[in-house]
């Protein structure tokens, strides 16, 4: 009766406060654009997860954090000198001062079944020191205790955590949208 009782006990708190998954491999790739948003005048690249770990409540994502390295932002659609030149307007007071902030953060607060086996993913971003909330479609699998997380292509507004080209008038030739696409898997 003992060990019943005590594997009860595990069932019911494991259900109640849910099971961290940690990430164990992540793909963030982010699509920034000129005055007209189109392919010819963008730039796209990658951000590494410097941590992240999952909630999971039964065989559903309800939660989760993410740490994103800042300070490994880079252009992946340019080579040498011009790489390194966009790599440093990225990193340094241009955009997202790297130096002061190496690290940005989201927060997953919810995530609802929606169409076609898809999810909503609602939660806040935090970079810069500014906190705006941002959600997205995402397919969500969970296959014996693995998460597998794919969103779709999203977009969010660079000036709402005061992203912005600090250069004069740069910001007039530099679009507000920034695109991503979010993958990870956890173990």
């Amino acid at each position: 009766m003992t060990k019943n009782l005590a594997l009860l006990f595990v069932l019911v708190v494991g259900l109640a406060f849910g099971q961290t998954k940690k990430v164990a491999t992540s793909d963030v790739h982010w699509w920034g654009y000129k005055l007209a948003k189109t392919e010819a005048s963008s730039h796209d690249g990658t951000l590494n997860v410097k941590s992240g770990a999952v909630v999971l409540k039964g065989n559903q994502v309800v939660g989760g954090t993410f740490v994103l390295d800042m300070t490994s932002i880079s252009s992946t659609d340019l080579q040498g000198e011009y790489q390194q030149k966009l790599n440093g307007h990225l990193k340094n007071g241009d955009f997202f001062e790297v130096d002061k902030f190496p690290t940005a953060t989201f927060k997953i607060t919810s995530v609802k079944k929606a169409a076609n086996g898809k999810s909503v993913v609602s939660g806040t971003l935090t970079a810069k020191g500014k906190t705006n909330a941002v959600s997205f479609p995402a397919k969500i699998t969970v296959n014996k205790g693995a998460v597998n997380f794919v969103s779709d292509k999203f977009t969010i507004d660079r000036q709402k955590w005061d992203i912005a080209y600090k250069s004069t008038m740069q910001d007039v030739v530099v679009k507000d949208d920034i695109d991503l696409v979010v993958k990870f898997t956890t173990k």
